[in-house]
């Protein structure tokens, strides 16, 4: 069973494209933009109609909606060692670590000098808008339904334990951005 289930996930990965790949560039920003200028002059009408439909027409009417109420405003505002602190503490200490293991009672006993480090890596990110491939990554885990463990496929559900400097990052951008949308 767990060959099974290991070739399984490491088809299915492969099968899936990066936006870079698919629509180019070196950074998803860059490929978002593109995809976003997407020629579809030459489409058959109902794919046309699908990107219309699923692309541009809600990505116009939000645009217009965070213009007009102002919405995000401060999302990308710099991150403060104040921001990073709090974000951290209220972070589990015992949460299951991503591919790297590092867990988050070792960021908890960081000291000045290594919140610098991760404050200096987050407005980075904020800035380019893209977090670096080496910390968005996730181990995928298998955890049974049932007391039949991994015998049947069916009754497993799929979990990807991310790294724990990425959940730190977005709980800093989620919390911005809820503290947004309650005003």
């Amino acid at each position: 069973v767990k060959r099974v289930v290991k070739e399984f996930f490491q088809s299915w990965m492969a099968s899936k494209v990066s936006a870079q790949s698919r629509w180019g560039g070196d950074c998803p920003m860059k490929a978002w933009k593109r995809m976003q200028a997407l020629d579809t002059s030459l489409m058959p009408k109902r794919y046309k109609d699908f990107v219309k439909e699923c692309y541009m027409e809600p990505r116009t009417e939000n645009r217009e909606k965070v213009l007009l109420h102002n919405i995000f405003k401060g999302i990308k505002d710099e991150i403060t060692i104040e921001d990073l602190v709090k974000a951290i503490k209220r972070s589990p200490a015992k949460s299951a670590a991503g591919p790297s293991r590092v867990g988050n009672l070792a960021f908890q006993m960081l000291g000045e000098e290594g919140l610098e480090g991760i404050r200096a890596l987050f407005n980075r990110c904020l800035k380019e808008n893209t977090i670096p491939n080496c910390i968005n990554t996730a181990t995928m885990c298998l955890l049974p339904k049932t007391e039949a463990g991994l015998d049947d496929l069916n009754k497993v559900r799929p979990i990807a334990l991310m790294e724990n400097i990425t959940k730190i990052f977005e709980r800093i951008v989620i919390g911005r951005i809820t503290e947004d949308n309650q005003k």
